[in-house]
């Protein structure tokens, strides 16, 4: 870390309220409110004449001189360039959706007095990740975040992670009050490094993914780093990050890995479908009930009602699990993810669950 730049020491010694048997500590680290940043760079868009569009998904991209993007509600958008910056590329010509494994994450949060602060922020890959820092609040205490339990979408026992992270916070820190719980997702490469650059076989678009647990500092070195490629500028480290890379014998064991879990889940998750009846779904839970030979997600609401969707996902064909403590239906292979009535809330999917109309009772 020296080499490159950074004022790293081995520590044996932390403010963390238990003993560790080292740390790696790096001085002049800075933490800021990700939401200001975000608002204030949207305003710096604006104000350089730039145009910024919420609620409008893209499902088509076709490349060229323009290339054209078709968005949901059927307009076309014509541009020279085109960076696709989506959690997970949603556009299957790009080729790399199937390179990618989603990754889950919890955060838990609550205040605890100003004295029980470890003042830091700290991170460990063990027991399941653990991730914690602190937020001032204006009551002069400070807001505990513990990030961690990561695990694949569609892996289920969501509650029992959410549970081992409070009661961790709990022991450690004394955090008697969780007032705030959420979850997170992101992407990583077979090879753990991002993908930021021109996307592999074309000529005007560019992609940026593969942040794994990182999206504040890789956003902003992917903004740099694709502003000077698109200037006709190349960066001496540019093809660290160059999606056409391919490292086969780095990626062997990752990639093996990756296509066994998804051949499993392709064929296992069809065959191990609920054989229950549609009527025996519990309130606040979903299932996914094979009928007439294909597989139905099938959710009950609290007050009783029904709503049955395909299990199948639009974008590769896995079959859909629910989680019960998000009341979604998330795709095991790729990381797709479904509001319970099948609206589409994460890709790489660009469609929702189809509905199903004709279940019987």
């Amino acid at each position: 870390m020296k080499n490159a730049g950074l004022e790293a020491a081995f520590v044996t010694e932390t403010d963390l309220p238990f003993p560790v048997a080292g740390a790696l500590r790096v001085e002049d680290q800075i933490q800021f409110h990700p939401r200001r940043y975000l608002v204030g760079l949207a305003e710096a868009i604006v104000a350089n004449g730039g145009r910024v569009h919420e609620n409008t998904r893209v499902t088509d991209l076709k490349e060229g001189e323009p290339c054209l993007l078709r968005t949901e509600h059927g307009a076309v958008v014509r541009a020279r360039e085109v960076v696709v910056a989506t959690l997970a590329p949603v556009f299957e010509q790009l080729r790399l959706s199937t390179r990618l494994s989603a990754i889950r994450e919890l955060v838990v949060a609550g205040p605890i007095p100003a004295d029980r602060d470890p003042g830091g922020m700290y991170i460990t890959r063990e027991l399941s990740t653990r991730s914690v820092r602190t937020a001032p609040l204006p009551d002069g205490r400070r807001l505990l975040l513990i990030t961690g339990e990561g695990f694949a979408p569609g892996a289920g026992h969501v509650a029992e992670r959410y549970e081992r992270l409070i009661d961790w916070a709990r022991k450690h820190f004394g955090a008697t009050d969780i007032t705030h719980r959420w979850s997170a997702q992101d992407t990583q490469t077979t090879d753990t490094l991002p993908w930021i650059g021109r996307a592999p076989g074309t000529e005007h678009v560019f992609v940026a993914t593969g942040y794994a647990r990182s999206g504040m500092s890789h956003g902003v070195m992917t903004g740099r780093l694709i502003a000077d490629l698109l200037t006709d500028r190349t960066p001496p480290w540019a093809d660290l990050y160059d999606p056409s890379r391919v490292h086969p014998a780095h990626e062997a064991t990752a990639t093996a890995e990756d296509v066994a879990a998804i051949a499993g889940h392709y064929v296992g998750d069809r065959i191990s479908a609920w054989s229950g009846s549609v009527e025996d779904v519990p309130k606040g839970s979903g299932r996914v009930v094979t009928v007439d030979g294909r597989p139905c997600a099938v959710h009950r609401d609290e007050h009783g009602n029904l709503t049955a969707v395909s299990a199948t996902c639009p974008h590769r064909g896995c079959v859909v699990a629910f989680n019960d403590t998000e009341s979604t239906w998330e795709c095991p292979c790729h990381g797709s993810r479904f509001a319970a009535d099948g609206t589409l809330l994460n890709g790489p999917a660009n469609r929702p669950l189809e509905p199903i109309t004709d279940l019987p009772g």
